[in-house]
């Protein structure tokens, strides 16, 4: 028997029965329990009722759980564990009524206890045991683009916590990202395994595994400085943790995604970055860093995360000058042009990404623009040419789907304003632009509406005050 199906177990049986059930409830008991408190099995308990009674109901839960979870709990599927997590959390009300009815019942007491850390004992096996099925799905360059998209949306989750007052929903909110980051840093052991496994048979594997595991090392130790600055409510201070660990995962994933997947990875962040800085320029912050009116403060990520896309440059150049002193024989053709593109582009766009990031930090998105659109496309280019018609394709399709939603937006804004006036012409009870035949024909229907309205209401004042013969039923 493994650890956690022996703490579960034990758990789960040392919960405390009442000497009348006899160490289990039957279903008369079950009945004879509901009925002492005023209700039937499926109804909502009474406000009447004792602490052996409350007691009783907690047991019964703590049976059905018991039945539903079987032989192994951490191996319940999703639909059960829902159910089962349900019937305990009935548990944990009904002890703790008994409690609140009886402060000396001790078997209640105890047994409210033992549930509250079985309930958090089992979620915790389930989460890491969910988390590896996923380990298990993926291939090491998913699982380092999965952990470095986690940590980035961490980071954001603190960062906007940072600008918001303290306030109680403040600080659960803080301890609850806390935790999540020590989770995530449990993801370092299995990260570092997932390396050797899917490097071991390459060249150079045992300097290549070292690095990217002295990598991946200081990443957790910036994760597990991030939220012991969590812990002591220090926002600030864990969000420049967590960039140190978005940096280091992000030199990991360099190294493992292959040539496409990088340059794809620096055309998407590259994109994300235009797309902050046009936003920028439209809102008033024009060439020479001036700003008009109220324009938006530029962000402080935006250029440290433009000097991504210089690294990614450097990496694409290596991995596109390595590919073409392999064997000829086993690269496709569309695929040297490619990486020959990368070697003659990768120094531009290194120095257009560098000088980009400096215009950003002295708060001039507008004369970095330009610049910005240059290195995207020439990354675009390094992609083979099958993946360029693919991204051009994709590229369509959103503008396309803009395009329609904003016509869409714009019949529904026509649609509304049309009903809207239809409204205020009803409203109104003078119709526009109508001949004298017309408006003649209009009063006529609201004479016979009227009339037809003063009938009704005069066959339901005779029924209300000249009530029909009523039939005994008693």
């Amino acid at each position: 028997m493994n650890k956690s199906h022996l703490v579960t177990t034990v758990l789960l049986g040392v919960l405390t029965f009442p000497v009348t059930c006899h160490g289990r409830v039957s279903e008369d008991k079950e009945s004879h329990a509901h009925a002492s408190v005023g209700m039937a099995p499926t109804a909502q308990p009474a406000h009447t009722h004792t602490a052996p009674d409350r007691y009783n109901l907690g047991c019964l839960d703590v049976e059905k759980a018991k039945t539903l979870f079987g032989e192994k709990p951490e191996e319940a599927a999703p639909e059960v564990r829902k159910e089962g997590i349900e019937r305990i959390e009935s548990a944990l009300g009904h002890f703790r009524e008994a409690v609140n009815l009886d402060e000396n019942h001790a078997d209640a007491r105890y047994n409210l206890e033992a549930v509250r850390l079985w309930i958090r004992h089992i979620q915790d096996v389930w989460r890491r045991r969910d988390r590896q099925a996923m380990r298990d799905k993926m291939n090491l360059a998913e699982y380092v683009e999965l952990l470095d998209r986690e940590q980035t949306a961490l980071r954001g989750a603190v960062r906007s916590l940072a600008a918001e007052p303290r306030s109680l929903k403040r600080r659960q909110e803080v301890f609850n990202t806390e935790t999540a980051q020590r989770w995530l840093a449990e993801e370092i052991e299995p990260l570092k395994a997932k390396t050797l496994a899917s490097m071991h048979k390459q060249p150079n594997a045992e300097k290549a595994v070292e690095m990217l595991g002295g990598l991946a090392d200081c990443a957790g130790k910036a994760m597990l400085a991030a939220a012991d600055e969590l812990c002591e409510n220090n926002t600030t201070e864990a969000a420049d943790m967590q960039a140190e660990a978005v940096e280091q995962l992000d030199r990991v994933a360099m190294v493992v995604l292959p040539y496409v997947p990088l340059v794809k990875r620096a055309v998407n962040v590259q994109q994300g970055l235009i797309a902050q800085s046009t936003q920028l320029v439209a809102g008033g912050r024009v060439a020479g860093g001036k700003a008009e009116g109220d324009a938006p403060a530029v962000p402080a990520d935006l250029a440290w995360r433009q000097r991504f896309v210089a690294r990614y440059a450097d990496m694409i150049e290596a991995k596109a000058r390595h590919g073409q002193q392999e064997d000829a024989k086993k690269k496709q053709e569309a695929l040297k042009k490619a990486m020959q593109k990368a070697i003659e582009l990768c120094p531009k766009v290194k120095t257009l990404a560098t000088e980009a990031a400096e215009h950003i930090e002295e708060q001039q998105p507008a004369d970095a623009l330009p610049k910005q659109q240059e290195a995207l496309k020439l990354l675009k280019e390094m992609l083979p040419e099958d993946e360029q018609n693919k991204q051009q394709q994709h590229q369509e399709k959103k503008d396309e789907d803009k395009k329609n939603q904003g016509k869409q937006d714009q019949d529904r804004k026509d649609s509304d304003g049309k009903d809207q006036d239809k409204t205020q012409q009803r409203q109104s009870g003078r119709p526009k632009d109508l001949s004298r035949r017309e408006a003649d024909a209009v009063l006529r229907k609201a004479r016979m509406r009227q009339q037809e309205r003063r009938k009704l209401e005069e066959a339901i004042m005779q029924k209300i005050y000249r009530p029909g013969k009523v039939e005994k039923d008693w």
